[in-house]
């Protein structure tokens, strides 16, 4: 079984090996880094990071639902929403969300080639009973 699943893992990754990124594919319209070497945490982790989101929010929980932010941490690690990319929760909800995201400080920034930059970090998250979960 573990042979299997190595031989999809290298079938499907394949066509990505050797392949070179640009910089455009690294970098938006707006000079915020997607990939970097060092990636920017959270305080404790994203563990914590969803608990003090879920904290902050206190969904009722018949909340459910899934949604898809684009946000940026800045070289002085603050964060701030850019954009909700795609949602199934209301919009009253998203907007409480982009809220309780852009309160949430106290991130390392990322980091390439030992200089501290502004990345763009993707967040999905998917509600369930009124709780953030992974």
């Amino acid at each position: 079984m573990k042979l299997f699943i190595i031989i999809i893992c290298i079938s499907s990754c394949s066509p990505l090996l050797g392949q070179e990124f640009s910089q455009n594919d690294s970098v938006t319209d707006q000079g915020i880094f997607r990939i970097v070497e060092i990636m920017p945490t959270y305080k404790s982790d994203f563990k914590g990071f969803y608990k003090d989101l879920t904290k902050e929010l206190n969904l009722k929980k018949d909340v459910f639902g899934s949604i898809w932010v684009n946000t940026r941490i800045d070289s002085s690690g603050t964060i701030s929403v850019l954009e909700v990319e795609k949602s199934s929760v209301s919009p009253a909800v998203d907007s409480r969300i982009v809220s309780a995201i852009n309160k949430l400080q106290g991130w390392t920034p990322g980091e390439t080639h030992d200089e501290i930059i502004s990345t763009e970090l993707p967040v999905h998250l998917k509600i369930k009973k009124g709780k953030i979960k992974k």
